[in-house]
């Protein structure tokens, strides 16, 4: 006799054999007993979650040759339900829509339907991928369908059911299949492990469960081919060798050193892994696997201590968040960084699917990671804009300054280039270089009041202020424009005005332009006094978005000469922005930011990085 797989050998003959699927099974063991079987039935679900088992066992309940009529339990032994279990019974006809999909197959069908049973009491045409068949053959095949003979029953199996034409979804009775879990997928390997006298260890069983992704069809052709490659004793190192995973201790050592920022070790333990044969896709759904099960074996852990799970089902549950050693990698991750490391994988598992560069993109989102935890851990939630330095004592109404840092040998400007000292804390005015520092956090506050706006700022950064004016300086004209439309630039003013508490407005500029003598400052609107910048009085925790610090100007004066718009747009990417000689330049005296030749040192190092990964120019010293 011809061998049979596993999956073969092992489908259900009776309904209580089914996993899961308690909704079908119920429904359609009453339907027999009752006598209410539908003339058509449309069976959904991904592969592998038993559509045409379900409609076998339900030929073998109508046809069974051991009862009088129809039964729900069907023997599964008479010669009636060998042949329909074998798919030799000439009363159960199965198509496969893929290949008949056709108005001509379906004229064919409609010729033999009125034809009776040749040994059984129904016909049962079963359909599979009943979802690529032709508009037109299904069109056909209505009146059919609705009003088959009474001895046919039509079943259409189909892993997308949307496909398939409403007037068709309507003559059926739908039942839509479920992904089998993975520790009912764990019990069924089991079983049929000690039927066919395997030795097959928990964890193995468990990894096959999760790599079938609730296909129970899968799972047994994944013990099958273990059991092929390594005997009756398969091991977790034989199903990686077999399927190319990787093992949790690689997966281990690779998250860790992401996590540590060792950047070098990251490189080198990411390209020994690719050596040994493994794809860059199965190596980051291996690292969100594993992430996953630590955070899963960090939050079992403490609703275990706490209480929320009961001593039967920590014990006896075949789950994956009690594992001893995923809890101890859990306690070494804090939840937000850990979070943050699963948001960026995912993220990459998307890029992924359409690069033609799957390893750079695995590259980028680990070395991304890790120069992030290289140069220090970064909040769950953006922080709070608070100053750079704190005020001076005793001197109320200080507005925040940059902190002074000494510059490195290596970005530390010549003597005879520095600029001169920024101004007095105690002036009562706020400075351009504070809202450069605090830029980043700026957005971040923009962010929560319209996404669009922040991302328009992202190629934006602050070149002049003065006289209640911020100026823009934009690297493409397309972002230029879009802020200066009313709904954009009130959103910045309000962010602008609610960090500093004085009024601010906004006004855009390309940074090819150059700013002109006649573009750097607003002139006052006429009769308004020049009047200081004034911040708060104390230096305090900025209000949520809606709970405004300050009040931002909603009219907003139009002063002549106060815009120019270059109709010249700059090349639209990402990275290099030219830096612009004189951009911060100010010929007015009173203007933060500085005036003559010499340029800023914090200037002149904003323009030296600009990050790959979104285009926003960034200061080195942060």
């Amino acid at each position: 006799m011809a061998y049979l797989s596993l999956n073969r050998r092992w489908r259900p003959r009776a309904f209580g054999e089914v996993t899961r699927q308690e909704h079908v099974t119920r429904t359609l063991r009453n339907a027999v007993t009752q006598g209410r079987v539908a003339q058509a039935y449309l069976f959904g679900g991904r592969r592998g979650t038993g559509k045409t088992t379900m409609a076998r066992l339900l030929a073998m309940c109508l046809n069974c040759g051991s009862a009088p009529g129809p039964t729900a339990e069907p023997c599964g032994k008479c010669e009636s339900c060998e042949a329909i279990s074998g798919g030799s019974s000439p009363d159960v006809i199965e198509l496969d829509a893929a290949s008949n999909r056709g108005i001509d197959e379906i004229r064919a069908l409609q010729e033999n339907v009125g034809l009776s049973p040749m040994a059984g009491r129904f016909k049962v045409y079963i359909i599979d991928e009943a979802h690529q068949m032709t508009k037109d053959a299904y069109n056909a095949f209505l009146k059919t369908l609705e009003e088959p003979p009474p001895h046919v029953v039509f079943i259409l199996a189909t892993t997308e059911p949307e496909k398939i034409i409403p007037t068709v979804r309507s003559r059926c009775q739908r039942f839509d299949f479920r992904p089998v879990p993975e520790p009912d997928i764990v019990e069924r390997l089991r079983r049929v492990a000690v039927a066919e006298g395997l030795k097959v260890p928990d964890e193995l069983l468990l990894l096959i469960a999760r790599k079938a992704e609730g296909s129970l069809r899968d799972a047994l052709g994944l013990l099958e081919q273990c059991v092929a490659f390594a005997g009756e004793s398969p091991s977790v190192d034989d199903f990686l060798m077999v399927t190319g995973g990787l093992d949790r201790d690689a997966l281990r050592k690779l998250a860790g050193l992401t996590a540590a920022g060792h950047v070098a070790e990251v490189v080198e333990a990411l390209d020994a892994i690719l050596r040994a044969g493994r794809d860059p896709a199965a190596v980051l759904g291996g690292l969100i696997g594993y992430l996953r099960d630590v955070f899963l074996a960090g939050l079992g852990a403490r609703r275990a201590s706490s209480g929320a799970l009961g001593t039967a089902e920590t014990a006896d549950a075949p789950n994956v968040a009690l594992d001893g050693d995923l809890v101890q990698d859990a306690q070494t991750w804090p939840t937000a960084r850990l979070l943050q490391f699963l948001d960026r994988l995912i993220a990459a598992d998307s890029q992924m699917r359409y690069s033609p560069q799957p390893r750079l993109v695995l590259e980028m989102a680990l070395l991304g990671f890790a120069l992030e935890a290289m140069r220090g851990p970064r909040a769950a939630d953006p922080p709070a804009l608070v100053p750079s330095a704190p005020p001076a004592s005793g001197a109320p109404g200080t507005a925040p300054q940059a902190a002074p840092s000494a510059p490195s040998a290596a970005t530390a400007p010549p003597p005879a280039a520095r600029p001169s000292p920024p101004p007095d804390p105690t002036d009562g005015t706020v400075t351009l270089q504070w809202l450069r520092d605090n830029w980043e956090d700026l957005l971040n506050r923009v962010r929560k009041k319209n996404v669009f706006t922040r991302a328009f700022l992202l190629r934006a950064k602050p070149i002049t202020l003065g006289d209640g004016w911020v100026t823009l300086g934009f690297g493409a004209k397309f972002h230029k424009e879009q802020m200066e439309e009313e709904k954009h630039r009130q959103v910045c003013e309000e962010a602008l005005s609610e960090a500093t508490g004085v009024k601010l407005m906004v006004r855009c500029r390309l940074l090819e332009e150059g700013p002109g003598p006649e573009q750097t400052r607003a002139p006052t609107p006429s009769g308004a006094p020049d009047e200081p910048l004034l911040p708060r009085a104390e230096n305090v925790p900025l209000p949520p978005p809606g709970k405004s610090g300050g009040t931002a100007s909603t009219a907003r004066p139009r002063a002549s000469g106060g815009r120019t718009d270059a109709s010249s747009g700059s090349p639209r990417g990402p990275s290099r922005v030219s830096p612009l000689a004189g951009r911060n330049s100010d010929p007015s005296p009173g203007s933060a930011g500085g005036a003559g030749s010499d340029r800023p040192a914090s200037d002149s190092i904003l323009d030296k990085a600009v990050t790959i990964f979104d285009g926003q120019v960034v200061d080195d010293e942060r």
